[in-house]
């Protein structure tokens, strides 16, 4: 045990001997850490090991879900403000902590903290209990008679005790059981201590009455830090310098003169008379600094001080007129939160770790009627606790327990309990949960201990006007954003209440507007809407006195009835009630003539749905059903029906989900359950009934089509919801937008469909968001315009208008509106036309169009191919050719059926947009109105049509018109000079015949085909002038059209034509045929002789009737050019059907080595032993040449084959040395190195395919060292194998035949064995080049992370085809295979042994 001596300063402790200064200390970084619950071995003694443990222990908890490995809390979990959210109870727990008749005079509990597991501690100076969550029951555990004035209580995770400081001056562990252990005792005594947040330091400060108390520091270990007097002199380290500048002696003081500047602030002589003059004490969350507050002696006010974690004073607070004892440290370390008593009235204060004053809101009770006992902040720094006691006239005591949270710099005030203070009930104690920020323990002096769980919501109507509700105090802020948006903390219309508002509800069904408050003095308000002006505010209907208590939860039950939830005893034991009592029945007894909860179940206008046993999150009813959903997660089914009373279970969902909304079934039928949407704010789960939808959300809206959330990624998903005439699977199509970073969900706003003028919402798209800092936002997701579009467009309301309107206001593709269904907008042309009634936006319209189908590109997410088969069909085509021209077509039929001049400018816009343009339609048009009087639309029509086009086309096409009072008005509008057009206007009108002035204005305009017909037209005194334009322009084929019949001039255009294709396309063919039609029979053959078709050739000669030397000598020719081109059986028969040369023809088929063809001639025509000569000697030579060959297969073969395995252990060695196929690309030459690097240095250059070539040429080079050497050599042995059997199928077969038929039986018989050995050679060696073990890991190299055969799963797959998408998709390098070259390494199918003759010559010897 630790003794401290008479002097604080003196500090010995016999049980330890080490010793260690304050920069040894171990001090966890942990920020705003919980107090979970962890059991310390015994066998841990060591102070440094211990915190090693608490640490570790709580940064590894899975109550810490927000703190990274570092203790950091994540900046999302922390919100800059609520305004647009108030705090809404989840559920009330009552636990007796001990029997009222057991309580003894003197033992009131006093004190209350929180301890492992969830656990509550509280007690007096007598005994204290533990409540403990699971398992649930009540511990009760004696203090020392010798310790009986605790000064507070603090539970100690390393230690897993309680901790207990007495004014005597004594510090003591609890443990479970009734043992406890002093451990230090300091004699000074003890008015005030705290723990720093980490549990490593201990602030204690002790009796003024011993010399004016003092301040002690100390760690876990009770080793001493500083110890100094509560009130020094000193300002502390950051005492602020000035230089003199401002001061307010120089400073103007107007009338009342520089006396001013020399009086002093008054303060304030004396405390207040309800100061218990003791000390505060408060840390910042960190635990890097803490606040002392006490009364200073010289001046007899309150000062506070900040100090380190060392204890040395940092600084102390401006002087405060008022300051009082209260003190509060917000967590997050931004303000020190104190009182201050006004003349008037009574204010909350802030000040900065300097000390200096940083805001302040007024609190609503007077100064002399209210008593501010403590303030508290939760663990997340959000909401402040307000304790205030208030003095009635008659001198009853009231406490009064708020809940302030602040949001664009304005304190509002979300939650007010009064507890009347009387001989069995007084409040003692509140405290926050340190691992739920919104769980609140009340304790009762006689023992009785309330738990408060909150939540932040959004209190919005499901109505048109989007109305959402703020609790402000005694002030209820409405704005409703279907008509403007009011920035908080400023709102469009402020309900006023006599007291405190706690609840507000908005009905539960989209057609009604009915608001229940509910205020702290249990008093029940019920508003409806104002039916003859909807924006202004509701209008009060009812009021009365509520039979619940104040902590009741108010829920809606369709329009007529409203649900009460309520905490009660039934048996000894805790459940929670839930009752629903009609609003509107006049008829029964008002709700506050019932005298009490038990006489509810008499009264006819209250029923009792049922008891539970469980906190009542959320309870729904429509009709007759009602749902329940439980803490636990279990929904319950409530059947609402008189004499009913059947509650049975429906599903079990996850449980402690704080925001439900269900979606009850349309049909209302047993058979389909609702769907249930759940979200846990603490884990950011959000479920659909049991399936997750999202574990990173922060807030969800559910819409009738969509459901709406936002996410930690700043993020706003948007998934439509299906309902059941639909099959598409939930999720599998959605909508994400970035969002500003914390941005939440406050409201949507709905639509009726009809257009509403003061509205400023009415499509029914906008979706308002909160933003960190306080303001609003308003924004229209893409999904919900889209989705409101095509509610537009559907059969059954055709509004083209509103979807028109939505589409120009969010810049939405107007494709759309054709897109949605092509066939039914076809045929609502009409109804189209006549719902947008003006050419503006008609042409806005018109301007848009195109072939592309935008449900199948850019709003294809949107459009799924399973969605509803009236919308899109399985196979949504990209582009529907044609479909622009054919919308403009019946656009531009249905304008002409509509009477007058009506929407002219469409018309013409009709004509300018179709693809081609047909803007001489759209300018005769605009003739027309010039003919009947209408000059105003005919110059608007001008104008319109000089807007959409460019001035100098259109000018053209006015010109080729050959109007030229059309071509002045064109000109008339255009920014042409006239000096300039109507001289060349003249020229045009000069020229006479009227068909050479049209030509004339053709050529110029570059019509040729045009000007070709009208010249044509003058007869044949102008067909010179048609050669010349045809030729220069070639137009053969337009002439020959104009000139269709037989003549002169056609046959002439015949040979131009021919000799245009002739000389210059070279398509011989086509020119032999043209020469043919025009009776040119030379050129006929010559050009059939180029394109070696012989058989046409002779045709052609033999028609024009040549004599037999000439068609001789063409044949000859024409037999040259075939053997040229490898055709040697053609020019052989050709030879011999017209010129008769024998000899000539089988020379031919023995060039070509035809053999059978060769032998053939000679058998049937008796050639002489001449050509049987020629004939042997030819069979000879080929085999010969067929021997060099097999020899020289051979020879590459083994030079090919052994280098292949040098290059193979080459780049064996390489791999095993780390250096791979790159290190042996750069061995080469230093060209190619430089090629490399320049071809990488480009994105594109690699992959075209001029590049691609190189590469694939370089992969085929034989260059010894080089990168693809292996792959070379193994390309070439194929190619020789190939080779191989070419032979073989070919000459190979054919020469022995005829050798054998000669009797060239030493010839044939060398050729059949050199040949059988290449086979067998070949054979062999395909084992050794192409191995299976090469195979394999070529193979396991290039499907590198591909995972198939049965232990492959679907993630597995899926990962490899994604690693290899990337692998294709990266820039190529050195080593990477391609299928073809993959192939290489696959053996040749060589199976020409089995086929291979088995005859053998030798035995024909």
């Amino acid at each position: 045990m630790a003794v401290w001596s008479d002097s604080p300063s003196v500090y010995s402790d016999s049980n330890r001997t080490h010793n260690r200064s304050i920069n040894q200390w171990f001090i966890a970084p942990i920020y705003l850490l919980p107090q979970t619950a962890f059991t310390i071995p015994q066998s841990i003694n060591q102070s440094i090991n211990r915190r090693l443990y608490l640490a570790l222990c709580i940064l590894s908890s899975s109550l810490l879900p927000h703190c990274d490995t570092f203790g950091n809390v994540f900046p999302h979990i922390r919100l800059a403000g609520t305004p647009m959210r108030n705090l809404r109870l989840l559920s009330e727990s009552q636990q007796l902590l001990r029997a009222a008749d057991s309580q003894e005079e003197g033992d009131e509990i006093k004190w209350l903290t929180t301890g492992a597991s969830g656990s509550v501690l509280c007690g007096g100076h007598r005994h204290f209990f533990t409540l403990h969550e699971a398992p649930a029951g009540v511990e009760h555990q004696a203090i020392p008679p010798d310790c009986s004035h605790v000064v507070g209580a603090e539970f100690l995770i390393a230690d897993n005790v309680l901790f207990l400081a007495t004014s005597e001056g004594t510090l003591l562990h609890c443990y479970g059981g009734t043992v406890t252990d002093v451990v230090c005792h300091i004699p000074a005594g003890i008015s005030a201590f705290r723990w720093s947040p980490d549990q490593e330091i201990l602030v204690i400060t002790t009796n003024l009455e011993h010399e004016g108390g003092h301040l002690l520091v100390m760690t876990a270990d009770w080793m001493p830090v500083v110890t100094e007097p509560l009130n020094p002199d000193d300002f502390g380290e950051q005492k602020p310098v000035t230089v003199g500048w401002g001061k307010k002696e120089t400073q103007f003081h107007g009338s009342e003169g520089k006396e001013a500047a020399k009086l002093k602030a008054q303060l304030s002589k004396s405390v207040s008379s309800q100061d218990d003059l003791r000390p505060r004490i408060s840390w910042r969350g960190d635990g890097q600094f803490f606040c002392v507050s006490t009364v200073s002696t010289a001046t007899n006010t309150r000062v506070i001080r900040i100090y380190d974690r060392q204890g040395v004073l940092q600084g102390t607070s401006e002087p405060v007129n008022g300051l009082e004892w209260s003190l509060a440290w917000k967590p997050s370390g931004a303000l020190i939160a104190a009182t201050v008593e006004l003349p008037r009235w009574r204010e909350v204060v802030f000040f900065e770790k300097n000390g200096l004053r940083h805001g302040s809101f007024a609190l609503p009770f007077p100064v002399g009627e209210s008593t501010v006992k403590e303030l508290q902040w939760n663990s997340s720094s959000e909401i402040l606790l307000v304790w205030t006691v208030l003095r009635s006239e008659d001198g009853l005591l009231t406490d009064v327990i708020q809940l302030w949270t602040t949001g664009n710099y304005h304190w509002y005030c979300k939650q007010t309990f009064r507890f009347a203070r009387t001989t069995s009930a007084i409040l003692a104690a509140v405290g926050w949960s340190q691992t739920d920020p919104y769980k609140l323990f009340l304790v009762q002096a006689e023992g009785r201990l309330s738990v408060l769980e909150w939540t932040w919501d959004v209190c919005r109507s499901l109505d048109n006007s989007a109305t959402v509700a703020v609790i402000d105090g005694s002030k209820l802020l409405l704005t409703s954003f279907a008509y403007a948006n009011a920035p908080p903390p400023t709102s469009s219309h402020t309900l006023q209440f006599p007291t405190f508002v706690n609840q507000a509800v908005f009905s539960s069904t989209a057609t009604s507007y009915q608001l229940a408050v509910a205020t702290d003095s249990r008093t029940f308000y019920l508003f409806t809407s104002n039916r003859a002006c909807p924006s202004e505010a509701p209008i009060l209907h009812k009021t009365c006195d509520l039979p619940f208590s104040h902590s009741a939860i108010l829920f809606w039950c369709g329009k007529e009835h409203l649900a009460a939830v309520e905490v009660t005893q039934v048996n000894g034991e805790t459940v929670w009630g839930v009752w629903t009592f009609s609003v509107h029945d006049e008829t029964e007894r008002e709700l506050e003539s019932l005298p009490s909860l038990e006489l509810l179940e008499e009264d006819k206008n209250c029923k009792l749905v049922g008891y539970f046993d469980a906190p009542v999150y959320h309870f729904t009813a429509e009709r007759h059903l009602a749902l329940v959903y439980l803490k636990n997660g279990q929904v319950l089914q409530a059947d609402l029906r008189p004499d009913a009373g059947k509650v049975t279970s429906l599903i079990k969902l996850q449980p402690d989900c704080d925001k439900i909304v269900i979606q009850m079934n349309p049909s209302h039928s047993h058979h389909i359950p609702p769907i249930i949407y759940t979200l846990n704010s603490s884990s950011h789960k959000l479920h659909r009934s049991n399936v997750q939808v999202s574990d990173d959300c922060t807030s969800f809206i559910l819409t009738p089509d969509f459901l709406l959330y936002t996410t930690h990624h700043h993020k706003l998903v948007a998934i439509p919801i299906h309902h059941s005439g639909n099959d598409v699977k939930f999720g599998s199509s959605s909508d994400e937008r970035q969002l500003e970073r914390g941005s939440r969900l406050v409201t949507t706003v709905a639509s009726t469909g009809v257009a509403n003028e003061k509205c400023s919402s009415s499509d029914g798209t906008a979706v308002i968001l909160q933003l960190p800092r306080g303001n609003l936002e308003i924004i229209h997701p893409r999904a919900l315009v889209i989705g409101k579009i095509c509610d537009f467009l559907r059969a059954g309301k055709k509004n083209y208008r509103g979807a028109f309107n939505l589409m120009r206001k969010h810049r939405i593709n107007m494709n759309l509106l054709v897109d949605f269904d092509l066939s039914q907008f076809l045929q609502d042309v009409p109804v189209f036309l006549a719902q947008i009634g003006n050419s503006v936006d008609l042409n806005i319209f018109i301007a848009e169009l195109s072939d592309e189908n935008v449900t199948a590109t850019m709003y294809k997410s949107h459009f799924p191919a399973a969605a509803a088969k009236d919308v899109v069909t399985t196979t949504v085509p990209v582009e529907v050719p044609g479909k622009s021209n054919r919308v403009l077509d019946a656009l531009e039929k249905g304008l002409d059926r509509m009477p007058g001049n009506e929407l002219f400018l469409s018309r013409m816009a009709c004509h300018i947009y179709k693809k081609p343009q047909e803007l001489e339609q759209a300018l005769f048009k605009v003739m027309e109105l010039m003919k009947s009087f209408h000059t105003t639309e005919a110059e608007d029509a001008l104008k319109f049509i000089l807007y959409s086009t460019n001035v100098d086309e259109l000018y053209n096409v006015a010109l080729g018109t050959y109007d030229f009072d059309l071509v002045l008005m064109v000109a008339a509008k255009s920014r042409k000079d006239p000096k300039e057009y109507i001289p060349f206007l003249n020229q045009f009108r000069s020229l006479q015949p009227e068909a050479y002035q049209k030509f004339s204005i053709d050529n110029h305009l570059k019509r040729y085909a045009k000007a070709l017909g009208h010249l044509a037209s003058m007869g044949r005194e102008k067909f010179t002038e048609c050669v010349e334009l045809v030729v220069q322009h070639q137009l053969y084929r337009e002439a020959l059209v104009i000139f269709r019949e037989q003549s002169e001039e056609r046959a002439k255009l015949l040979c131009l034509y021919g000799d245009f294709l002739s000389t210059t396309k070279r398509k011989y063919g086509e020119a032999a045929i043209l020469y043919d039609e025009a009776g040119n029979a030379n050129e006929a053959v010559e050009n059939y002789r180029k394109s070696l078709d012989w058989q046409l050739a002779m045709a052609c000669a033999a028609k024009a009737n040549w004599d037999a030397k000439t068609l001789a000598k063409s044949a000859d020719l024409t037999a040259l050019a075939l053997k040229s081109a490898g055709r040697h059986f053609e020019a052989s028969r050709l030879l011999l059907d017209y010129t008769g040369n024998v000899s000539g023809a089988f020379g031919t088929l023995l060039e070509g080595r035809l053999w059978s063809d060769a032998h053939l001639l000679l058998e049937v025509r008796d050639c002489g032993p001449t050509a049987r000569s020629k004939f042997g000697a030819a069979i000879a030579d080929a085999a010969s040449g067929v021997l060099a060959q097999i020899g020289d297969i051979e020879a590459k073969v083994d030079k090919y084959q052994l280098r292949l395995k040098v290059a193979r252990q080459i780049k064996r060695e390489r791999k095993a040395g780390g250096l791979g196929d790159e290190f042996i690309d750069n061995m080469s030459e230093t060209s190619s190195v430089s090629e490399r690097s320049s071809m990488r240095s480009s994105k594109f250059s690699r992959t075209s395919s001029k590049n691609r070539r190189k590469d694939e040429k370089k992969k085929r080079s034989l260059r010894e060292g080089g990168p693809y050497e292996d792959l070379a050599l193994l390309d070439a042995l194929k190619a020789l194998y190939r080779q191989t059997e070419t032979l073989m199928t070919g000459e190979v077969a054919s020469l022995l035949k005829y050798l054998l038929l000669l009797r060239r039986m030493d010839v044939g018989c060398q050729l059949q064995r050199a040949f059988g050995a290449l086979l067998k050679n070949l054979q062999r060696r395909r084992e050794e080049i192409w191995t299976m073990e090469e195979l394999s890991a070529v193979l396991s190299g290039s499907l590198a992370g591909h995972t198939f055969g049965p232990d492959a799963t679907t993630s597995s797959i899926v990962s490899g085809l994604a690693a290899s998408a990337a692998q294709d998709a990266r820039e190529p390098q050195p080593g990477d295979l391609s299928l073809t070259d993959l192939a290489l390494y696959v053996p040749p199918d060589f199976s020409l042994m089995a086929s291979w003759n088995e005859m053998r010559l030798e035995q024909f010897e």
